[in-house]
């Protein structure tokens, strides 16, 4: 059932050789004879035989002509790209070659560096200057060396077709004075002379460029052999030859994290002195003094309507009704949404009557102290600075009032807080309503309200202005900011957008100062000299 061609029996082939040799005579029985005992003894023995049959492979699994099988379509993949290849022509058909396109950017990079010497001395220039710049500067040596070589070629060419050679060596004698004859040309000494000095200027500025080219390879080869002697070296320290050995045990005093930090200059002592707090927007540390502290508090829970009228009280039944009204429609609208509010610490502006001035209810910045408790305390710091009696409709401010000895003066509210600079950069950085940076600290993202955000801004703007700086061209230097503000060694640095020079006035690091080391919390007293 195998479709295979059989092979051609030696007999029927050596019949079909001597009949074509003959031009078609009959095989004689001598040489039939004679075939024949050719045939008996070239024909395998029994033994011979027996050995092949067992080294033959008795498999019959597929993977078995696997390799018979990729070899013959890898031949027939070449085949066919080699057809493709010779229709298309040389380089694929591209009108191009590889060796024009790089003639053509070697002028160009000439071209550009302005000249074929600039652009040799700008490849040792690289070279001098670092080693690991040799790849480009070898690149720009051989784009000189071929521009080089093309303008001697050119300058060849040009000095071959300005030579008159005479039409036939037949000419007349009387016509070798003629104008136009090579005798006449051969005449022009001056001509010849600066065409001789051209040829020789190029020719050696070929040669140059040729060299500096074998120069900058043999030094590239050297350092090669240094780069893969050097990651051998460190393939080979890479590998744990130990691998079952325990792991090294770090003492928690010797961690990282346990580490002294820099903290900007602080240390601990000073700023619990001095009551330092970083601020959100430019990650500075700060006294509080020098911060606007922005507080988080709960909405109030009102008892009446908006005209101050209590209401009715319900019956036990419609109370709950009222209940499972409000459970259905939680229910229905998913969880209530943050139910916090943000506002602007009066306490830590109140040493400015202009700024208390916007916060309160008719203020230019009322939305920063929107919250009761917040409009109460910045009425009640305005009212202490003008010497006069608060406002007795706020009933904060008896608490407020009452507590005010044991609380810090710069926190008129309690809650969580962040605190931001006395510039408008760094509010417009940490009220952004993208990026919403204090919103974010204070765990209120859903709470943000873009009035709330311009007035915080004005307010810092006011602050400023008071403090005699104008923050509107200040963009915060990046390099300076990031990881863990505690472990920098100084503040983050504004930058003027104009002169991309220091901003003028953003410096404050004339606030930082570091207590003395002493006995304080030791149990020891200190003595008094």
């Amino acid at each position: 059932g195998s479709l295979r061609a059989r092979p051609i029996p030696s007999r029927v082939a050596s019949v079909g050789v001597d009949a074509r040799a003959r031009a078609g005579a009959r095989p004689t029985i001598a040489g039939e004879a004679r075939e024949e005992a050719d045939d008996s003894a070239a024909r395998p023995t029994a033994v011979a035989r027996l050995t092949a049959s067992l080294g033959a492979s008795t498999s019959t699994r597929r993977d078995v002509h696997v390799d018979r099988r990729a070899d013959t379509k890898a031949a027939r993949r070449e085949r066919r790209d080699a057809k493709h290849a010779r229709e298309l022509g040389p380089h694929l058909g591209s009108a191009n070659s590889p060796a024009s396109v790089d003639a053509a950017m070697s002028r160009e990079m000439a071209a550009m560096a302005g000249g074929v010497d600039a652009l040799a001395r700008r490849a040792r220039d690289l070279a001098l200057a670092d080693e690991r710049n040799l790849e480009v500067a070898i690149r720009l040596a051989s784009a000189a060396a071929d521009v080089a070589a093309e303008e001697l070629r050119d300058a060849s060419l040009e000095a071959e077709t300005d030579l008159d050679w005479p039409e036939s060596a037949s000419s007349p004698p009387g016509q070798h004075a003629g104008a136009g004859s090579f005798y006449g040309s051969l005449d022009d000494d001056a001509g010849t002379a600066a065409a001789r000095r051209r040829m020789l200027t190029r020719r050696e500025r070929a040669q140059l460029c040729a060299e500096s080219v074998t120069d900058l390879s043999s030094k590239l080869s050297k350092r090669l052999l240094h780069d893969e002697w050097s990651a051998t070296l460190a393939a080979f320290a890479a590998r744990d030859w130990r691998r079952d050995r325990k792991k090294p045990r770090v003492r928690p005093k010797d961690r990282r994290c346990n580490q002294p930090k820099a903290r900007q200059g602080w240390n601990k002592r000073a700023m619990r002195e001095t009551g330092v707090r970083v601020c959100v927007g430019c990650e500075r540390m700060l006294p509080t003094t020098e911060l606007i502290r922005v507080a988080r508090m709960a909405d109030p829970v009102r008892s009446g309507d908006a005209e101050g009228n209590a209401f009715d009280v319900d019956t036990e039944e419609e109370e709950k009704e009222k209940k499972k009204k409000k459970e259905k429609e939680k229910e229905k609208n998913g969880p209530s949404k943050c139910k916090w509010s943000v506002a602007i610490d009066p306490g830590s502006v109140a040493g400015s009557d202009a700024l208390l001035r916007m916060l309160v209810d008719d203020g230019v910045a009322a939305a920063a102290a929107k919250h009761p408790n917040a409009a109460a305390a910045a009425r009640a710091a305005l009212a202490r600075r003008s010497s006069k009696a608060p406002d007795p409709r706020d009933d904060v401010v008896r608490s407020v009032r009452s507590k005010s000895e044991s609380r810090r003066p710069t926190n008129a509210l309690q809650g969580r807080a962040v605190y931001v600079c006395r510039r408008g950069a760094c509010a417009r950085a940490a009220f952004h309503p993208k990026k919403r940076r204090a919103h974010r600290a204070l765990r209120v993202t859903g709470a943000f309200n873009s009035s709330f955000a311009a007035a915080a801004v004005d307010v810092c703007v006011a602050a400023e202005v008071e403090d005699g700086v104008d923050s509107s061209r200040w963009v915060l230097d990046r390099t300076s900011v990031g990881g863990v503000p505690g472990r920098a060694a100084a503040h983050p640095r504004y930058l003027d957008e104009r002169t991309g020079e220091e901003a003028e006035g953003s410096d404050q690091t004339f606030l930082v100062w570091a207590a003395e080391r002493s006995d304080f919390g030791t149990g020891v007293a200190e003595k008094d000299e």
